[in-house]
């Protein structure tokens, strides 16, 4: 399986993923959990976008008073937000990571099944083009990056699904709607040109790395992989 690092790891090396938490993240997710579950919660019960809402949001200064929103509950989580600094630019991503364990909570309840803690794994692509066909989304964000191969050493947890049901989140949408593609993730409900993802908690070792420069050869790289692909489905 092959994983992309924005640092460079040391080939035959063997990682733990409980060595790689990242606990600033973790904390600031903590910190963010109950005015995340006011702004499901009313989004939900308001059939709004979570879009509509962040616009409030953002608008809200001292001057602003309570009686300035259609929902007391507008006005309480603008206050929520604002006493814990909500940046959506840095804090979307804890969102979609709450959206994601709704969502997981629901599904186990469901089916009985139990999936990885995301915020306890490491990520994988079981080929080393789909490592390319996400850095095409990230290259304008990323100057270089480095892609491992890796073999399983010890394994703990693990879970397969496609990572584009992942990206494509719109806030525009119903939080509703939203809820339920993360439900098929975890369902495995996805077409066959899905984008396979490996959530992993355990031990692997580090078999090679191959480091890729995104602002320079990145493009042509992936035009010649797409170009090799293209060839590998003409013969089946």
């Amino acid at each position: 399986m092959y994983r992309i690092d924005i640092e460079k790891k040391s080939v035959n090396s063997i990682i733990d993923t409980r060595d790689f938490r990242d606990f600033k993240r973790i904390n600031r997710y903590t910190e963010l959990k109950p005015l995340f579950i006011l702004i499901f919660n009313y989004c939900s019960k308001e059939d709004i976008s979570v879009s509509s809402l962040l616009n409030k949001i953002l608008a809200y200064n001292d001057k602003i008073k309570e009686t300035s929103f259609n929902h007391k509950t507008e006005y309480e989580i603008c206050f929520h937000a604002r006493n814990l600094n909500l940046i959506w630019y840095f804090d979307e991503k804890q969102f979609i990571d709450f959206l994601l364990e709704i969502a997981k909570e629901e599904v186990q309840n469901e089916t009985s099944q139990v999936f990885p803690d995301r915020s306890q794994s490491q990520f994988f692509f079981s080929k080393k083009e789909d490592c390319y066909t996400y850095l095409s989304k990230f290259k304008h964000k990323l100057k270089k990056v480095h892609i491992s191969k890796n073999e399983i050493f010890e394994e703990r947890e693990i879970f397969i699904s496609d990572n584009s049901l992942l990206s494509n989140i719109d806030f525009h949408k119903s939080i509703l709607n939203q809820k339920e593609i993360f439900k098929n993730y975890y369902l495995k409900n996805y077409q066959t040109s899905a984008l396979l993802e490996v959530t992993f908690i355990g031990k692997y070792k580090v078999i090679s790395i191959e480091t890729v420069s995104l602002k320079t050869n990145f493009l042509s790289r992936f035009s010649k992989e797409l170009k090799r692909l293209f060839r590998i489905y003409q013969i089946f």
